[in-house]
């Protein structure tokens, strides 16, 4: 058959068989029209509307309160343009009930070029658009929940380590000043302090299961971090005459809380590993390595760590043979890495023993 001869009964019928919803308007664009044309079956179903009902009636039949009438007013200036358009809307079907369209419309000219006709291919994407809203509800409300877990994991950190922080920094005290005239009874004292580590190392695991959870690094100024920090221990640096000598920092992308602890255990772990023969000295400062990176060092002129221990105190539970003396667990710098580790950096430690040590943050900056 001459493709050129098809009347428009054959090209009726060959869209029927489309699958997608076709609708053929004139290319009056000023109301009432335009004015439909032509519809197929597949628009018939997915409206509810026959063509009788619709031809010579404006496409506005299917559209409602829900429907976008600012997409309406671009679709309009993009169709008096002579342009195609693509758009996604809430229409109506003919029983009232809404459902999401797609459409793809464009201009069929006539032999000068003028636009005569206009040819919209829809698809029914109620499902998509569904499942979509559905997912961002999800989103939203994950949100929500990982935003309780870290205003839960700041209760826990202010409300609960904080007092701790105190009750050990004053049973330090009163070993040093008392603990020889205890005799057999200053054990009493260690056991208090083992005890008060052990709670606070479960106040950390509970703060690093929230922190995983749905956390991201946010920008973060690293200078009132280390305030609060030195001001939560300044009970027991003050008790051991340390010295904090901090440098101005830069910010980071870092949890905030994290960051918290990760500086409290490096401070902590300096007093605890300071040495016998000098007053301590804690040394904090940071640059920017480039526009992707800072480093942070954490420093002080302690007992120090042997070089082939330098990878074993990040592993949990494992410490270095010359701080056997020191009460611990070997969970803090454990925790640290896997902390820094979250935040996209890394920690690394240069030491020798009997000259102190630095740890080094290596951060992604803000």
């Amino acid at each position: 058959m001459d493709m050129q001869c098809q009347d428009l009964d054959f090209l009726s019928r060959a869209l029927d068989q489309s699958n997608d919803a076709i609708l053929i308007t004139d290319a009056d664009l000023v109301a009432p029209g335009p004015r439909i044309v032509y519809v197929n079956a597949a628009y018939q179903a997915m409206s509810g509307f026959t063509a009788a009902e619709l031809v010579g009636r404006s496409p506005r039949t299917v559209q409602g309160p829900a429907t976008d009438r600012a997409l309406l007013d671009s679709l309009k200036a993009a169709l008096g343009r002579g342009e195609s358009f693509h758009g996604e809307t809430t229409n109506y079907r003919k029983d009232c009930r809404t459902y999401r369209v797609e459409w793809d419309i464009a201009p069929v000219r006539d032999m000068s070029g003028k636009p005569e006709w206009f040819i919209s291919i829809q698809r029914d994407v109620t499902a998509r658009y569904e499942a979509d809203e559905a997912l961002k509800r999800t989103a939203v409300a994950l949100r929500n929940s990982n935003e309780r877990l870290r205003e839960l994991g700041g209760v826990l950190s202010h409300d609960l380590q904080e007092p701790l922080t105190a009750v050990r920094g004053y049973l330090e005290l009163l070993k040093m000043r008392h603990g020889p005239s205890l005799g057999d009874d200053e054990r009493f004292i260690d056991t208090a302090i083992e005890g008060t580590d052990r709670m606070v190392d479960r106040i950390r695991g509970l703060l690093t299961e929230a922190g995983r959870i749905g956390a991201v690094p946010e920008v973060l100024d690293l200078n009132p971090v280390v305030d609060a920090v030195v001001s939560d221990l300044r009970q027991t640096l003050d008790g051991v005459g340390a010295e904090v000598v901090v440098d101005t920092l830069p910010s980071v992308a870092a949890l905030p809380q994290e960051m918290h602890e990760v500086l409290h255990n490096l401070l902590s772990n300096a007093v605890k590993y300071r040495h016998p023969d000098r007053p301590l000295r804690i040394g904090i400062s940071g640059n920017r390595v480039h526009d992707a990176l800072v480093q942070m060092a954490v420093s002080d002129n302690g007992r120090g760590i042997p070089p082939d221990d330098h990878e074993a105190i990040f592993e949990p539970g494992r410490r270095s043979a010359v701080h056997g003396d020191v009460d611990g667990t070997g969970l803090g710098l454990s925790f640290v890495r896997a902390a820094v580790g979250r935040w996209g950096g890394k920690i690394a430690v240069h030491s020798r023993p009997d000259q102190g040590a630095t740890f080094i943050l290596t951060l992604p900056a803000a």
